[in-house]
């Protein structure tokens, strides 16, 4: 990083060497500025534009606008994109591209697509830019109109990528998988950000089928295996449920990076197997790669899972101590959920007690959760009250101390507790999950009567919960939300 001081002193040098910076120099200038950190520098330099006479230089104006869009001033940069004198010519293409980014960046979403369709000519960067814009500001529609407005002709992989990615990150998974294999329909090879976000979009849906088709094409050479794509393959098969083919990627990656690691422990840790999470733990360690914040907070979740409460606050201390890494709230919340699995309450409390950060609604909702466990009222009273007084809108703190209150016989409490719900407008967002079959995504909400084979669905729910009640299983109901009747109390825990 250069400071202000520092490209003074080398302006005045240029100067008094006789050499005059000039319209190859400034744009060096202005791509150093993005790493400062300082807004006030582009104004300098901007100031030595002008006293230089190149402020009407295309290439300096396009630099000047694009340092303005990158340091969040886009107010600057529409303002000399409007005093520029080329702007209605053909050739001024990029400068359109760069101020149609910099209003997405900041959410102006009308004001790119008034300039968008003002531009006197356009390329495939036009198209890609405003995107890409619409799909970071959640104008999913507006982009896939877009996109579908462009001829077949002018759609590169980027154009392809952008729409995918998009999709992926409003949530639309599904969608950006049946893109991804048209677009392979179509011939268009994907690289590897394409591949990720395909990637990505299986692992959030659990769609095992599709991922494996991806690897298939990864592995007949459509890109190179990077430690970028091999991580989300990685990530792919070990939250889709396949742990052993996810250590198959690990072990054939010749490349590792810390979030390889990571994903592998965390993987490990999420399917049972905390003693090879530990293990994987420890041979990162003696390969060179310093434990993260990430790989910490597996490894003492996956103690919490197995019980293995002096191990993980071991490992705890050991996150300062040996690796100078402060904690975060969820490590501090992972080490309530170890203490308080394992029964450990005033132990717990007094932890909470202790931490330097203000307990939040990860804290005192790991600390219920483990009183359910423990049939503990008392504590649970309390972790329930501190959660209604964080998150007096959150549905989850009101069910948890109206259980609380059911569980010890007082109803009239229930009652309150539930009036005060309704009255201030609470409501419990409904469950939901998602499975595969034969290709195609299913996805359900609690209560479903939307699907075109309910019938079938809730035919063999029954049959396998009378089946589970036939070898004994007695569901707790004590927890469960005390005013609903005894046939969905049942039902909603697997009872009939």
């Amino acid at each position: 990083m250069i400071p202000l001081r520092n490209i003074n002193i080398l302006r005045w040098l240029m100067l008094k060497m006789g050499i005059k910076p000039n319209k190859l120099t400034y744009p060096f200038v202005l791509k150093s500025i993005l790493g400062l950190g300082d807004k006030g520098v582009g104004g300098v330099v901007h100031c030595g534009v002008m006293k230089m006479g190149l402020e009407y230089d295309v290439f300096v104006r396009v630099c000047l606008v694009e340092m303005y869009v990158k340091v969040e001033l886009v107010s600057l940069a529409l303002q000399l994109f409007d005093e520029s004198p080329v702007r209605k010519k053909v050739e001024s293409v990029l400068l359109w591209n760069v101020v149609i980014n910099g209003c997405c960046k900041i959410g102006w979403v009308s004001k790119a697509l008034v300039l968008f369709n003002e531009m006197p000519a356009r390329n495939v960067g036009s198209w890609n830019t405003l995107l890409s814009g619409l799909m970071r500001n959640e104008e999913v529609d507006k982009a896939m109109e877009l996109f579908d407005g462009m001829k077949k002709s002018e759609r590169n992989v980027v154009s392809w990528t952008c729409v995918i990615n998009g999709l992926t990150l409003n949530g639309l998974h599904q969608k950006g998988l049946d893109l991804f294999f048209k677009m392979a329909e179509e011939g268009i090879k994907p690289n590897s950000l394409t591949i990720v976000s395909a990637l990505s979009a299986c692992e959030k849906t659990g769609a095992l089928e599709a991922g494996r088709k991806i690897h298939d094409s990864i592995t007949n050479n459509v890109v190179r295996l990077n430690v970028v794509l091999g991580n989300a393959l990685l990530d792919m098969y070990a939250k889709c449920g396949y742990i052993e083919s996810a250590s198959l990627v690990f072990s054939g990656l010749k490349e590792k990076d810390i979030r390889t690691w990571s994903i592998m422990i965390w993987g490990w840790e999420i399917h049972g197997h905390v003693d090879k999470a530990l293990r994987c733990f420890e041979q990162m360690r003696l390969a060179g790669i310093k434990p993260d914040r990430v790989s910490f907070l597996a490894v003492l979740t996956g103690c919490s899972h197995a019980g293995r409460v002096d191990q993980g606050l071991q490992i705890f201390d050991s996150m300062q101590r040996d690796c100078s890494i402060e904690p975060a709230m969820k490590h501090y919340a992972a080490v309530v959920d170890l203490l308080g699995r394992a029964g450990r309450f005033d132990e717990a409390l007094k932890f909470i007690e202790s931490m330097p950060l203000e307990p939040d609604y990860v804290i005192w909702g790991a600390l219920f959760s483990a009183c359910r466990a423990h049939k503990n009222i008392e504590v649970a009273k309390v972790a329930s009250e501190k959660l209604l007084q964080l998150e007096p809108k959150h549905a989850g703190g009101y069910l948890f101390l109206s259980n609380v209150y059911a569980r010890a016989g007082r109803w009239d409490d229930v009652e309150r507790v539930r009036s005060s719900m309704k009255n201030k407008n609470v409501e419990q967002n409904p469950g939901w999950s998602s499975m595969e079959v034969d290709g195609q995504l299913h996805t359900f909400v609690t209560g479903d009567n939307a699907h075109t084979r309910k019938q079938e669905i809730y035919s063999k729910l029954e049959e396998i919960i009378m089946g589970a009640n036939q070898q004994g299983y007695m569901p707790e109901t004590e927890w469960v939300l005390h005013n609903i009747d005894e046939e969905e109390e049942g039902r909603s825990v697997g009872k009939s």
